[in-house]
């Protein structure tokens, strides 16, 4: 999640789906009525990329004020322009499966 609120209502998500073999971005997500989340947008952008299980994948975020440059292990660039969302924190998860993140590391040029 990049530039999410703090109650984590609103971002924006880079997803890996190694079950449909593709990496998303996805604009902000909002918060219903009833109290369940849902995505304003379909799936705004997405790339093929074969995911296989055990496997260490380097992913690179770039932002540059509504840029943002993400490369996955070499293989895959995709890009974006992030205007709704001007600031946040960034945030890692994991949904119907288990992850290990590694080196996470944040810098500002």
């Amino acid at each position: 999640m990049l530039r999410a609120d703090k109650g984590l209502d609103i971002a924006y998500y880079i997803t890996l789906e190694p079950e449909r073999s593709r990496i998303t971005f996805r604009g902000l997500i909002m918060q219903t009525e009833e109290g369940g989340k849902t995505f304003p947008y379909d799936v705004e952008l997405e790339r093929p990329l074969k995911l296989l299980p055990d496997q260490e994948y380097e992913l690179k975020v770039f932002i540059d004020h509504t840029i943002c440059e993400i490369y996955v292990g070499g293989e895959v660039a995709l890009s974006a322009r992030i205007y709704d969302i001007q600031h946040g924190k960034l945030a890692v998860f994991v949904s119907q499966g288990t992850v290990e993140f590694s080196r996470l590391k944040l810098e500002t040029v």
